[in-house]
């Protein structure tokens, strides 16, 4: 009986996994056939679509899984920068993978077990590594190229409103099926005073396509679309100007009809670049305005006083807070029937403010988005909420199962980063190795001392990647620590708990210190007495009604991120029907729910 093995393929894009060449198909079954002819076992079959800049993808997570439970004793690819695309991921691996005692092997690669091979091995990944990073800074300065030397646009995936891309041309043209609403949004902003939201609302109300092809219309789309110079005639003089800056290049200018008019696509004014562990997660840099890259585009016949009266109208609109000095505790956790999530909403009556929850589609986008239009009562909402909540940390068990569940949940996530820790300590050691082996060699005259240099500022970046690896890891592991302690704190939890969640009022008068006082207290301690004062109507101040005001709202807040924590906790989801009933969700461990509804009607509880 041979090895047992598990085939890994991966592919970046969807397109690449449709590719002949390079698709998914391709490369298990060219591993399927190398597992036979070497008398393989393949016990398991991975294949993503997947970069492999990242480095705890699903594919590669499953296979250390398997890898620490010992079930398979070789990992096979079809080439090394499947694994991944930098070096410091694929040694990391490696490291990994030898510490559980499984083989990697390549069918483009050669065999680890001997010096050569490991070297050529790692000077694959360097070149896949070194292959990326150019194909990136060359399609980045092809882009930048064809906007600022020949003037066109670079396409994404969406056109501004009212244009299309035309790749004949490489530049917008003007679409009037859509760009006759632009204009419209213009006169009504900036021609007739009329508010962003009230031009969504009668788009809406006319069925007026939004850019994503979307239902429902945003105020911020429309404020985005006053911004965008693409909408903004500029004249010969000032595109002189931009030329001036640097920000048009004089051929583009060149090439351009002396008396029209044309809009300003901008390219290169952010900077957007992967974090460095590879996630989706993106860096948006600011780039200097000198560096900005304007394309003109065909005007789009919006009068140039529209668009400045427009912007003037909308440059100081903030969005209205919907807290009125009130914390929300059921924020976040209360939802419509119609799947929403519930929104704080205030009205104001004779004088007096009145708080409610309404659902969030039915206060944007209005009835037609939403057939349950009932507002809720905040106080008497959250008060039926508390109500039940309370009753049900009656039965300290009840607490005690879901902290352990959620602890238990929690550190699965984290994984065990012990094995990952000793691989890339493994990685800082071989560093040092390395390191000490070339100034041997510069020692015995087989390198230049600028070739030492040059491969020591190598090592000390690689190192510096380990070194913020293993923080990053022992962070991990420290908290998974701390949270094997939490489940011993849940008796002292619930002996706090009424404490906790009951705030005392704050008294209307307070102490206040003079010098002779400070003098008595340090007197006083140093003597090892407590100190004493004289009550006197210079010593007690009376607050004022905004100072009780202020601590009783502050009260108030810290009650409700009292309460919002313990909600958080349990796990808690409210759906507020339109009948009055309240329908409360608790995740309990180990798959249990209970259901309950406002005490208007029979409470009930049901096991899922």
């Amino acid at each position: 009986m041979g090895k047992s093995a598990v085939l890994y393929a991966r592919v970046s894009t969807e397109s690449q996994a449709t590719d002949d060449k390079t698709s998914l198909a391709e490369q298990l079954l060219a591993l399927r056939r190398y597992a036979d002819a070497n008398g393989y076992d393949a016990v398991d079959e991975i294949a993503e679509e997947m970069s492999g800049r990242k480095q705890d993808t699903e594919g590669l997570e499953r296979i250390r899984d398997l890898a620490d439970s010992g079930k398979v004793e070789a990992v096979l690819v079809h080439k090394w920068n499947r694994l991944a695309r930098t070096v410091a991921r694929f040694e990391s691996f490696m490291l990994e993978m030898k510490l559980a005692g499984v083989d990697v092997v390549s069918l483009d690669g050669q065999s680890n077990a001997t010096a050569t091979g490991r070297m050529f091995n790692r000077m694959m990944a360097v070149f896949s590594e070194y292959q990326r990073d150019d194909l990136v800074a060359t399609m980045r300065q092809g882009k930048i190229g064809r906007a600022r030397i020949r003037g066109k646009v670079v396409p994404g995936r969406y056109a501004p409103y009212g244009f299309v891309y035309d790749k004949g041309t490489g530049n917008y043209r003007v679409d009037e099926s859509r760009m006759v609403h632009v204009r419209r949004a213009f006169r009504m902003v900036g021609n007739e005073g009329t508010t962003l939201r009230a031009v969504k609302t009668a788009f809406q109300k006319e069925d007026v396509p939004t850019p994503g092809g979307g239902r429902y219309w945003h105020p911020g789309t429309i404020r985005e679309m006053i911004c965008n110079d693409v909408y903004r005639a500029h004249g010969r003089g000032e595109l002189e100007r931009l030329v001036e800056a640097g920000n048009l290049s004089p051929e583009v200018l060149a090439g351009l009809e002396r008396d029209q008019r044309y809009g300003i696509a901008w390219y290169n004014r952010t900077r957007w670049e992967r974090t460095p562990d590879g996630e989706k997660a993106v860096r948006v840099t600011p780039n200097k305005q000198g560096d900005w890259i304007a394309v003109p585009v065909p005007d789009a016949g919006v009068p140039r006083e529209w668009v400045d009266a427009a912007r003037a109208a909308t440059k100081d609109n903030v969005r209205a807070s919907r807290a009125d000095q009130r914390s929300w505790e059921l924020k976040g956790i209360l939802f419509c029937p119609c799947g929403c999530r519930m929104v704080p909403y205030n009205s104001r009556r004779g004088g007096k403010r009145y708080h409610y929850y309404a659902c969030g589609r039915y206060r944007r986008e209005g009835p037609a988005a939403c057939e349950h239009r009932k507002n809720w009562p905040a106080d008497s909402l959250e008060g039926a909420a508390r109500r039940y909540v309370f009753g049900l940390l009656r039965d300290p068990e009840v607490l005690r199962r879901q902290v352990r569940q959620s602890l238990e949940d929690e550190i699965a996530a984290l994984r065990n980063p012990e094995s990952k820790i000793r691989a890339w300590a493994g990685r800082l050691a071989e560093v040092d190795r390395v390191r000490l082996a070339y100034q041997r060699q510069q020692a015995e005259g087989l390198m230049t001392l600028e070739e030492l240099r040059a491969h020591l500022r190598d090592l000390d970046g690689r190192k510096a990647e380990a070194e913020r690896e293993l923080d990053a890891l022992r962070d991990v592991r420290r908290r998974v620590d701390e949270l094997r302690t939490y489940s011993d704190l849940v008796d002292g939890y619930l002996r706090d708990l009424p404490h906790l969640l009951h705030g005392r009022d704050e008294a209307v008068r307070e102490h206040t210190h003079t010098e002779e006082h400070e003098e008595r207290e340090r007197e006083a301690r140093a003597e090892g007495r407590l100190p004493l004062y004289p009550l006197s109507p210079g010593v007690l101040r009376e607050r004022t009604p905004e100072e009780v005001e202020g601590l009783r709202l502050g009260r108030e807040r810290e009650r409700a991120e009292r309460y919002r924590a313990m909600y958080t906790n349990l796990g808690l989801r409210i759906v507020a029907h339109e009948d009055g009933a309240l329908e409360l969700t608790w995740q309990a461990g180990e798959g249990v729910s209970q259901v309950c509804v406002s005490p208007r009607c029979t409470a009930r509880a049901t096991i899922s």
